[in-house]
């Protein structure tokens, strides 16, 4: 059963990073469909979430791979994690890099799996060039068809422009759910317009 809001809103006192922590809403809809995920969770930008999001996968044997810009922040993770015995996440400190246009982790996508069924993008900060663009570009090839991406801070006029990129590259819509602390919601095609250009070309 998934945790009350005040057990969650206790939670969020407790971990002590006001300001920044998602909200109520955000978490129960992240934690519902890491429920219903069947593949791996990618998590940008550690906190609460990820421990959250590594209690589901202690139970339905998924895996949580978060990527974390910060080193401390990155090393009380994986403390919090292991007080918990919660084990089937990887913390992957991973500062910022430029990846021409913009910035992004600097982790190697290769050894990150193909099968990603939920993103969690609560990372890096807003002041990033590009924003949290850069998960797409970078991670578009380890994302599953139908893989729900769930953006937080979609209030921010910043989010909206990436996710209307997000939106024109991938031929989608996304939607926004209503609230204090707006978060937005974009589901992967099953088929990319990339893909659609091609089959035209090799099926004139």
């Amino acid at each position: 059963m998934p945790p009350s809001n005040r057990r969650l809103q206790q939670l969020i006192y407790g971990w002590n990073n006001d300001g920044w922590s998602a909200s109520v809403e955000f978490m129960h809809e992240m934690m519902a469909r890491a429920a219903q995920a069947r593949g791996s969770i990618l998590d940008c930008g550690s906190g609460l979430s990820t421990v959250l999001l590594g209690l589901v996968a202690e139970r339905t044997g998924s895996t949580v791979w978060s990527l974390e810009h910060q080193a401390f922040w990155a090393g009380r993770i994986a403390a919090s994690l292991a007080r918990h015995d919660v084990r089937r996440v990887h913390v992957c400190h991973a500062p910022l890099r430029s990846f021409g246009a913009f910035d992004w982790y600097d982790v190697d996508a290769a050894a990150l799996p193909t099968d990603i069924a939920l993103v969690i993008c609560d990372g890096p900060p807003e002041d990033t060039r590009g924003g949290r663009y850069g998960l797409l570009p970078v991670m578009r090839h380890h994302l599953a068809p139908g893989c729900v991406i769930l953006l937080d801070d979609a209030a921010r006029a910043a989010e909206r422009r990436v996710l209307d990129q997000w939106a024109r590259e991938l031929g989608t819509t996304y939607r926004v759910a209503p609230g204090a602390k707006p978060f937005a919601q974009l589901v992967v095609p099953e088929v990319l317009p990339s893909e659609v250009a091609e089959r035209s070309q090799a099926f004139p």
